[in-house]
């Protein structure tokens, strides 16, 4: 009995040391080396801050209207730290959101070669056009959110990510007005139908761009002397149902007759009376 009881206790013991063994040797956590157990320490990402801005860059003059490029653009800083030697160079990608900046825009690589300092950008361009002499009014960006992910040779993985709160989001300056709103989508309006092409009318294209061109120019009066209603009936009456058929109108009366085109604008038209039925 007293020899049974023995080797139940050597087994017992044996059977501990060697799940403790398994256990050791085969944790996901550590990389094993040899005899060696070695924990990998990877390069640590932080986003230390961010900026968003506007440039607004006049063009040229044309038909009464004042051409200008407008650059939206919202940045994020972020620094890399520590980690072996042999992490590095690898590929961070940054994704950054913000507003009004399109939100397709695919995430960016960066190649880190070693620990610094780096700052990511993303921008977006647009034209607007206002009556000769008047400033644009320029949309403010507001920089919402970034994330951070590194890989090298599909092994490291280290991200990181931020929303900023709401009251010191980094923002390019005060928002528009409605009436500002209604003006701003009024210029990208016209902007859009004077660059398009002669295809996108139904017939005689100078004339019926030349016309639409004239009736922007009296929404932007009317705007300018406060006559809101004017404003929106011009919009609505003048424009839009020459360029509605494929959306929501009368196709027999419409200048514009590209559908793509037509989708396009009637957007626009409608953001801009949205703005001025609120006022």
């Amino acid at each position: 009995m007293r020899k049974k009881l023995l080797a139940m206790m050597c087994m017992s013991l044996f059977l501990v040391a060697g799940f403790s063994a398994f256990a050791q040797t085969t944790s996901t956590n550590n990389t094993i080396v040899g005899d060696s157990i070695v924990t990998p320490t990877f390069p640590t990402i932080e986003i230390t801050g961010g900026d968003a801005g506007v440039s607004v860059r006049y063009q040229r003059t044309v038909a009464g209207y004042d051409i200008y490029e407008i650059t939206k653009w919202a940045s994020v800083n972020w620094i890399v730290s520590g980690g072996k030697e042999s992490a590095y160079p690898f590929t961070a990608r940054v994704s950054i959101s913000a507003l009004p900046i399109p939100r397709d825009i695919p995430p960016i690589e960066r190649t880190v070669t070693g620990p610094g300092s780096y700052t990511t950008t993303i921008s977006g361009t647009e034209f607007t056009m206002v009556p000769e002499g008047w400033i644009p009014n320029s949309q403010p960006v507001t920089l919402l959110s970034a994330s951070i992910i590194g890989v090298k040779n599909s092994v490291m993985f280290t991200w990181t990510s931020y929303i900023w709160p709401i009251d010191i989001r980094p923002c390019s300056g005060p928002a528009l007005t409605y009436e500002e709103n209604a003006a701003w989508y009024t210029g990208r309006a016209a902007y859009e139908t004077y660059t398009l092409p002669d295809d996108a009318f139904d017939k005689n294209p100078e004339q019926r761009r030349n016309a639409l061109m004239q009736k922007y120019l009296e929404v932007f009066e009317k705007i300018n002397d406060q006559e809101y209603q004017g404003a929106i009936n011009k919009l609505e009456n003048d424009i839009r149902a020459k360029m509605d058929g494929s959306v929501d109108g009368n196709p027999n009366n419409d200048w514009v007759i590209d559908a793509e085109a037509q989708g396009k604008l009637c957007t626009l038209i409608d953001v801009a009376t949205g703005n001025l039925g609120e006022i």
